[in-house]
């Protein structure tokens, strides 16, 4: 319970600051040295689909935004957004790249 107090109270906060979608994809093009552009690019490349990966991941943990949101905004399916946030997670394990505002 309380650690979903605190998330809950995590994604009002980021809110507060300004975070959303865009800012997201802002970050991670900033962190892996990418255009933002490249990020919502799509395709297989390793590097865009890490951003993908990433972006998923952050953006349904950190602001809560739903995958099927995700999914529209992509144009993707759910299920690819739900294996997305997985590897996001793994990559975000192994970088350090827990929170959209580090």
């Amino acid at each position: 319970l309380r650690k979903s107090e605190e998330q809950l109270e995590r994604k009002f906060q980021l809110k507060a600051q300004g975070f959303h979608f865009d800012k997201v994809v802002d970050r991670i093009a900033n962190l892996l040295k990418i255009s933002p552009p490249e990020v919502l690019a799509g395709g297989k490349k390793r590097q865009t689909v890490a951003a993908w990966s990433l972006l998923c991941f952050l953006a349904s943990r950190e602001l809560g935004l739903s995958q099927v949101w995700l999914a529209r905004r992509l144009e993707i399916s759910q299920p690819a957004v739900s294996l997305a946030v997985e590897r996001g997670r793994n990559i975000a394990e192994k970088k350090g790249y827990t929170h959209v505002d580090q």
